[in-house]
């Protein structure tokens, strides 16, 4: 083989290296995308539990109808959130159902000692409160609610969105937030055929022997495995040490212990699916540098029309 292609052909096999790890790395990063991913942390780290105990001291809590309780509630909202990121829904449902019966009979509460109108009022008077005796408890509640611009207070349910819009960009965060997902797959997409463009190049190349092909490739691959086990384990070790700084700067203002866990557990979900694929071309590789050694006679490949002519 002259020098050229030698030189040729380890380019190609470093793009390769580049190319494979980069690809098998944002598979792993699928896992974000991944709703069972959530359900096992949020188990794990105790979120649910968490929900329901703040819930049980919040005096408003009674007020909010979580059908099927705590657990599925929160599943259903990460499912619709994951569905809408991956334009697999065009409504992003953050909605909690409000218990109005409830709500309207602890006004009626509150109102109780407003007195009845004589009886030829027959119309709500906001500067000369009193309760019309034709009107009913639900209605004249909404009467005074208006009147003191609060008619929201009564709703059937109560959007968290709303909670997380303090600057009025929400829509355009989320709008931007829904472009990962396909550009996630077109990279993906793209990587991978761009590994198995520069695997076939490596063959058709002047290298149409079995000796150096499997020698070239399988040393590609034990370079690639040790990328995705180095960078899987870079990934935890930095991850701990960051949120360890996190939790002693921030110790005394906030709890991160769940949030840091988390985001822990996001990140081993992402090595696991990496590491399998690691081993994998690694013993793959392992096999074809053996095999390489082991073969004695090197033969073509592909025989070329010149060899076939001669005999």
């Amino acid at each position: 083989m002259g020098l050229l292609k030698k030189i040729g052909l380890l380019l190609i096999s470093i793009l390769l290296i580049f190319t494979l790890s980069f690809a098998v790395i944002l598979y792993g990063f699928g896992e974000v995308f991944n709703k069972e991913v959530y359900f096992d942390s949020c188990e794990k780290n105790n979120v649910y539990s968490s929900i329901e105990f703040q819930l049980k001291n919040e005096s408003m809590s009674e007020f909010f109808i979580l059908e099927g309780g705590v657990k599925p509630f929160v599943q259903d909202k990460i499912v619709n959130f994951l569905d809408y990121m991956k334009n697999e829904r065009d409504d992003l449902d953050l909605k909690i159902k409000v218990n109005k019966t409830l709500l309207y009979k602890q006004f009626g509460e509150q109102i109780k000692d407003i007195p009845l109108c004589p009886e030829e009022v027959k119309v709500f008077n906001k500067e000369n409160i009193c309760k019309p005796i034709n009107m009913g408890n639900e209605e004249f509640i909404d009467k005074i609610l208006d009147s003191q611009n609060m008619s929201g207070l009564i709703t059937d349910s109560i959007d968290l969105k709303e909670t997380f819009n303090q600057d009025g960009n929400l829509d355009k965060n989320l709008k931007n937030l829904r472009q990962i997902y396909p550009m996630y797959q077109k990279i993906l997409l793209a990587l991978f055929i761009l590994s198995i463009f520069f695997i076939l190049m490596i063959i058709f190349m002047d290298l149409n022997t079995i000796k150096p092909l499997l020698r070239t490739l399988g040393i590609v691959l034990i370079i690639v495995s040790i990328n995705l086990y180095t960078f899987s384990s870079i990934l935890i070790s930095t991850y701990d040490k960051e949120s360890a700084k996190m939790i002693s700067e921030f110790s005394s203002e906030i709890d991160l212990t769940m949030f840091i866990g988390l985001v822990r557990d996001l990140f081993v979900a992402i090595t696991l699916k990496i590491k399998p694929l690691g081993i994998g071309f690694l013993i793959i590789g392992l096999i074809f540098v053996i095999l390489s050694i082991l073969i004695k006679t090197d033969r073509p490949i592909i025989k070329r029309k010149k060899d076939i002519h001669k005999k």
